[in-house]
């Protein structure tokens, strides 16, 4: 038995009529026929009986169908994904990233990829999510991995990996003194009330993780006092190390500090600080192969 022999079985059941059947399959009505008959010989067993110009489905015939059905359709999902690997053996692929992400997170990805299909050429564009909305809809590139929310609502996206945004602050700050050292790998948490008096370090205009902390410190009914802005994090770090004020630091970056950054952590309570970070591109029709194969790799590593 081919698949071949399925195909002609199937569409006979579907058409249930040799002379229809034939014509989608485009081949003769005696040879369908013949087909027929010699798997039916094969197997022991009648798939169809045969009356005057009608066909019907024997219960062994229904069987076939049901299970020769889902055996085309596999065949099918195979060959697809083998046309894929074909068509992901060489070319370009343009995506963007935030540097917290292209820092802590692309190189694991970037690493699988490349040894997957060291034929495509991988081009990223760093940037503010801001920024890297607006290549998007430009078509600069196809897609780029950013932190929630998305501020155009033509853009769709499918969530990579969720982090939460804790609270650093100078060693010397007096609500040090008040809690208790946490276990190995824990944060203890406070209320961002309780900083509403502190100067604060914050990111840029146009990243995410500013826009997400003054929104919480609005919502606990203060204004923070910002005294610097940068655009990186190890900034923020490194002056809230020195006690120039308090500063919002992904988790992920507060894990990866040196001994160095002397800054204290802590979560933030009552507060969905959560980062979600997307892939977030037009559409998914716009996707390429490449790219879809990127951001599959992405969310299997950290999803």
């Amino acid at each position: 038995m081919q698949l071949r022999d399925i195909q002609y079985v199937v569409t006979l059941a579907e058409e249930l009529n040799f002379s229809k059947a034939a014509k989608t399959l485009f081949i003769s009505q005696p040879a369908l026929s013949q087909a027929i008959k010699r798997l039916e010989d094969e197997l022991g067993v009648t798939l169809f009986s045969r009356r005057n110009n009608t066909v019907e489905l024997t219960r062994a015939g229904e069987l076939f169908r049901e299970d020769g059905h889902k055996i085309l359709q596999l065949s099918n999902h195979l060959k697809r994904q083998m046309e894929d690997i074909q068509k992901l053996k060489q070319g370009k692929l343009c995506i963007g990233i935030t540097s917290l992400f292209g820092r802590f997170y692309f190189p694991k990805i970037y690493q699988v990829f490349r040894k997957l299909y060291p034929g495509i050429e991988i081009l990223v564009s760093e940037d503010t999510s801001e920024g890297l909305e607006a290549l998007i809809l430009r078509g600069k590139i196809e897609f780029a991995i950013l932190p929630l929310p998305l501020l155009s609502n033509q853009l769709v996206y499918e969530p990579i990996v969720e982090e939460e945004t804790l609270l650093a602050v100078p060693p010397g700050h007096p609500i040090n003194q008040h809690m208790h050292t946490p276990p190995m790998g824990e944060f203890n948490c406070v209320d961002i009330g309780q900083f509403q008096d502190d100067d604060f370090i914050m990111l840029y205009p146009g990243q995410r993780i500013r826009t997400l902390c003054i929104q919480a410190c609005r919502a606990a009914g203060f204004e923070p006092h910002i005294v610097f802005e940068t655009r990186n994090t190890d900034t923020v770090c490194g002056l809230v190390s020195a006690g120039m004020g308090v500063g919002f630091i992904p988790e992920t970056i507060s894990r990866a500090q040196s001994e160095q950054c002397r800054a204290v952590f802590y979560r933030i309570r009552e507060m969905k600080a959560n980062r979600k970070m997307v892939a977030a591109y037009y559409h998914a029709e716009s996707l390429s192969h490449s790219a879809l194969e990127f951001i599959r790799i992405a969310h299997d590593i950290f999803g």
